[in-house]
């Protein structure tokens, strides 16, 4: 049967485009999730009380597919609103170099007869595999400059249910008002659209948002390419909160910091084109939030890595034993951090800061006030990404390589300054790659990527060296146990130290693919 519909009706690739997030007056729209039971909350707003009189409208939406789940398979939905109302096919998760960040409304390839542009037997093969039912209000006043929209009701699946609710906000201030109503209620970007949810409670596979670095396209200029890279890296950013909220292990909270890292490097990349008090205010979340995914990270690469080591080497050491029982409780305490930090008003409004800063690219509202300054700018901002992507990693390599070929006998605060220059240079260079295809690159990345493998094992040692001052408790017991760890931590970085400098080497004869 799969094998019958590709040939006889394969699937073509939509074509890229727009995220709907922005109407032709300029009113940006955001489809934000909210608790079921925070509802009350939002009807009883002061903003909302008059309006939440209006009497809500039945609504519904079926999911069709295949059997074999053909459309899902293409990362595309098909729905019918309403019974006898009108066929839709929307996009399940962005391409590279959309600029669709969670939050913005689902991305519509066809909308009216959308069934219609299916082939027929695709068309014909067809059928509903979940549904929402429920209601939509409208809370806001005739005059207010916001309006907002709420969808409430039930999934519905073969095998399961699900109570959703869906809030809508269209206006020139809706990222001000989903703000301030996430401090107030669970409101929040969602980690996907309610398509993908539908799917995903029919125990479909459904598509998910590309995780790792962002796909940046050539003929992207600065200013959409800053936006593509935020849209994308808090879709990774929001795709492991769930995970890591819920004990998953430390892998979604590796990959959170990663992603919040590139997040991080690209806006110190692109500041000098997209200042405005907007990215500011979001440098400031972004940091608050760096500071509780650090502290268990760090924790579970020491109990993991040296910890587990130290422990295997001295298994009856009854201070060697207090010891990491200590160093573990500061990890599950780092984790009770991040957890209550992940379910904190908070961080629901770096998601919705960040869906903002895409969607409206608010530094493009915002000149220098020196009229030759402001051109520049403004000239920056439209310029090739390719040409800036080339300056910027030339600026990054030409301080990562200035300490010269000779690394050895340098000590390792100087070490750790190099591998922060590297850091921010690999992920320059993942941004920016698929500017530059071919071998050459593929090379400079993989060298790259060994250099920052062996500088991150020296400091994973620097800084369990620094953990072990955290640790409460004194006496001999501690200082003996602590002085094992680091001896232990002084032999590895000792060999460390003579495998870098081999990688090093390799490093600087690797030709910089952007010149």
């Amino acid at each position: 049967m799969t094998e019958a519909l590709l040939t006889e009706a394969p699937l073509t690739e939509a074509p890229l485009t727009e995220a709907p997030s922005i109407d032709a007056r300029g009113n940006l729209t955001l489809e934000l999730t909210l608790a079921p039971e925070d509802l009350p909350l939002l009807l009883r707003h002061p903003d909302c009380r008059a309006a939440s009189r209006r009497r809500p409208v039945s609504c519904s939406v079926i999911w069709h597919d295949t059997p074999d789940g053909l459309l899902e398979q293409s990362g595309r939905a098909l729905a019918q609103l309403n019974p006898g109302g009108a066929w839709q096919v929307t996009r399940l998760v962005p391409l590279p170099g959309e600029i669709a960040p969670p939050g913005a409304p689902a991305i519509v390839l066809a909308e009216d007869d959308g069934r219609a542009t299916l082939e027929a037997p695709m068309r014909e093969a067809c059928q509903p595999v979940a549904a929402f039912d429920g209601r939509e209000r409208r809370l806001s006043p005739p005059d207010a400059d916001v309006t907002i929209r709420v969808l409430e009701g039930q999934l519905r699946a073969v095998t399961a249910t699900a109570l959703v609710c869906r809030v809508i906000l269209s206006g020139p201030g809706c990222v001000g008002v989903a703000a301030a109503l996430a401090g107030q209620m669970r409101l929040a970007a969602p980690a996907t659209g309610l398509a993908a949810e539908a799917l995903a409670l029919a125990h479909r596979v459904t598509g998910r948002r590309p995780l790792g670095a962002p796909l940046l396209d050539e003929g992207l200029d600065v200013d959409r390419g800053f936006a593509v890279v935020v849209a994308h890296l808090a879709g990774v950013i929001l795709h492991y909160a769930p995970h890591a909220q819920q004990d998953g292990g430390p892998e979604p909270v590796h990959q959170m910091r990663v992603a919040l890292r590139r997040l991080r490097s690209a806006i110190s990349l692109f500041r000098r084109a997209i200042a405005c008090p907007e990215l500011d205010a979001v440098t400031l979340q972004l940091k608050a939030l760096g500071e509780v995914l650090g502290p268990p990270r760090d924790w579970d690469v020491f109990t993991g890595g040296t910890g587990r080591k130290v422990g295997l080497a001295f298994p009856e050491d009854p201070a060697v034993t207090l010891l990491l029982a200590a160093a573990e409780r500061r990890r599950l305490a780092g984790y009770a951090a991040l957890r209550a930090h992940l379910d904190s008003a908070a961080f629901r409004q770096i998601g919705i800061a960040l869906a903002g800063l895409a969607l409206e690219r608010p530094w493009r509202h915002v000149l220098p006030e020196d009229a030759e300054e402001a051109q520049r700018v403004a000239e920056l901002r439209h310029s090739e990404l390719r040409a800036y992507a080339a300056r910027a990693l030339r600026r990054r390599f030409a301080r990562v390589v200035a300490p010269g070929a000779d690394l050895q006998g340098m000590a390792l605060p100087a070490l750790h300054d190099i591998r922060l220059q590297a850091k921010r240079l690999r992920y320059a260079a993942e941004f920016f790659s698929p500017l530059f295809p071919g071998r050459q690159t593929r090379r400079f990345l993989r060298r790259m990527g060994a250099l920052q493998e062996r500088l991150g094992l020296i400091n994973d040692g620097v800084v369990a060296q620094a953990l072990m001052a955290e640790l409460p408790g004194r006496g001999p017991g501690r200082a003996y146990a602590a002085g094992v760890v680091r001896g232990f931590v002084a032999a590895r970085t000792g060999g460390g130290l003579r495998k870098l400098d081999r990688t090093w080497q390799r490093f600087l004869r690797a030709e910089p693919f952007w010149d």
